[in-house]
């Protein structure tokens, strides 16, 4: 019986590999849940503006598989970077509700930025949102700064409107892109 494997060996292993492949598909979903989250909310009256030394550079937003995706950069030239913790945010822009909608934000390295204004290459952004946990509406992205302890804002003039289930119908972005 050379060669072959055993009827119970073999159904021994194909059971294992049907349990890695399953766990493996379980953790790729768990990963993307929380890729997508939301991060909650903040009160734009708590954070100050962004210092005029700040430039902030946003694309345009993608969708895919029912996730909005946002990207950009926030650069300070010739100010450290440090701790970076920027969130892009959806605040409301009808009504009077001032609580934003925080996005899971990662900083992204962004070299053409960092070559192009002398700042570190930590500049850069990605958000990206489930598309069904997001309100209808119109909004500003802004960027929200919680680096070295203070709250600072910053406006991207990058504007959406969202449907009833979530969907991107529309944005526009002001000339300069929020620079």
């Amino acid at each position: 019986m050379t060669g072959t494997i055993a009827p119970v060996k073999g159904r021994v292993v194909a059971c294992a590999l049907a349990a890695i492949a399953a766990g493996t598909l379980l953790i790729l979903a768990l990963h993307w849940l929380n890729a997508t989250g939301l991060r909650g909310e903040a009160f734009a009256s708590q954070y100050a503006p962004m210092d005029g030394n700040a430039v902030v550079y946003v694309e345009s937003p993608r969708e895919r598989g029912g996730v909005l995706l946002l990207s950009g950069a926030l650069a300070r030239p010739g100010e450290r970077v440090g701790e970076v913790r920027v969130y892009a945010a959806l605040l409301p822009l009808d009504g009077e509700d001032e609580a934003m909608t925080l996005l899971n934000t990662q900083m992204v390295r962004r070299y053409d930025i960092a070559a192009e204004l002398g700042c570190d290459d930590h500049c850069g952004f990605a958000a990206a949102a489930r598309e069904s946990a997001l309100k209808p509406g119109r909004y500003a992205v802004v960027l929200a700064d919680e680096s070295n302890g203070e709250k600072r804002l910053a406006a991207t003039g990058l504007t959406l409107a969202l449907g009833d289930g979530g969907e991107l119908l529309g944005f526009e972005i002001a000339e300069g892109g929020g620079a």
